[in-house]
């Protein structure tokens, strides 16, 4: 393991979910100030670069936030730059981030909103809300493997969302202390606040 790039304060209150693109070196960041950003690794390998021209193609230009280059194996330098900003709710943290099982998509919670963005363009797609919950806070969400299915978990409920069609499939009314997803099969798992846990497909 070799340290790519310190930041400090990359967000100016809490992190609270850092998620790694699952096909290209991305990352996203998510922070109780409402902000996402986006990090691209710069250097590396001969597969990191091509990657990063792919996607820099379809990216807006950002400044870099903060950086401390280090040398990645082999000699070649590699840092982590902020790439871009986004915000769906002023004054609202952003719960967690969650990408798709293809990186296309990626998922990030506002209150009792769960917001659809495209990572690579950072454009907001679409805006899903609980029905008939609007005081409840999301406080997680995942998407099912190679499916267009995403769970999202709160203090109150679970919501088995089909993004595509923008409705609610399922519902489960238990509060949700920890969500987890099998990482092949369209199964998650919920640890409850009656520290029990519940197996879905």
């Amino acid at each position: 393991f070799v340290l790519h790039t310190r930041v400090t304060q990359p967000h100016s209150a809490a992190v609270t979910r850092l998620a790694y693109h699952p096909t290209v070196a991305l990352a996203v960041s998510a922070g109780a100030d409402g902000l996402v950003r986006v990090w691209l690794r710069k250097g590396g390998s001969r597969n990191d670069q091509q990657s990063q021209q792919s996607q820099q193609q379809q990216q807006q230009p950002q400044h870099v936030v903060s950086r401390t280059r280090s040398q990645a194996p082999g000699g070649v330098n590699a840092i982590w730059q902020c790439r871009a900003t986004a915000e769906h709710r002023r004054g609202v943290a952003a719960a967690d981030v969650a990408f798709s099982s293809d990186g296309s998509l990626m998922a990030v919670p506002y209150g009792a909103s769960i917001t659809l963005w495209s990572p690579f363009r950072v454009l907001l797609l679409r805006t899903f809300t609980y029905p008939s919950s609007r005081d409840t806070t999301v406080s997680s969400a995942r998407f099912l493997p190679s499916s267009t299915l995403l769970v999202a978990a709160s203090d109150k409920a679970v919501h088995l969302w089909d993004v595509v069609a923008g409705h609610v499939l399922r519902t489960y009314r238990v509060g949700v202390a920890s969500l987890a997803v099998h990482p092949t099969a369209p199964l998650f798992a919920v640890v409850t606040d009656r520290k029990s846990t519940r197996l879905n497909s």
